[in-house]
């Protein structure tokens, strides 16, 4: 349903398909893989047109659902391509936690740890410490603003 109204002019709903098929692709996983990919391919193709359009606003939601794509194509077997998809959310991360300090910390930390856990699996070592090093080092900064504040 939502697919039919976004096609029909997706300008009058926004990115609200896109978040309600990345919810469903999110929820799907384990009953039907082939199906979720499907959903969150199609989300990502919908926020990547509004994160054109208008970047300051979508590149979150864009984030979001290309982390959650990334770790589905992982998961089924095509790892490679999986893991270009969760190197480009860690820098699409990176760019909104430099632009809104703070606001993008725990994401910009989350997802190199994804990309370390699938490169390890991948047996690429020496790029999956890189990826967990630098997850290492956000949460290092957290704690220590929590620690600047009196926390």
């Amino acid at each position: 349903m939502h697919r039919r109204l976004a096609e029909a002019d997706p300008a009058d709903f926004g990115p609200g398909p896109a978040e309600a098929l990345h919810g469903l692709a999110a929820q799907l996983p384990a009953a039907d893989r082939d199906e979720a990919l499907a959903l969150a391919e199609e989300a990502v193709a919908i926020l990547r047109a509004y994160a054109t359009g208008d970047p300051a606003t979508h590149q979150p939601g864009l984030a979001g659902s290309l982390h959650l794509y990334g770790g589905l194509l992982v998961r089924a077997g095509e790892r490679d391509r999986g893991l270009e998809v969760i190197r480009d959310v860690v820098e699409r991360y990176r760019s909104l936690a430099e632009a809104l300090p703070g606001r993008f910390d725990t994401s910009l930390a989350r997802s190199p740890s994804d990309l370390g856990e699938g490169l390890g699996d991948a047996r690429r070592y020496e790029e999956a410490l890189t990826a967990y090093e630098a997850a290492v080092e956000v949460y290092q900064k957290q704690a220590q603003s929590l620690d600047d504040l009196g926390h």
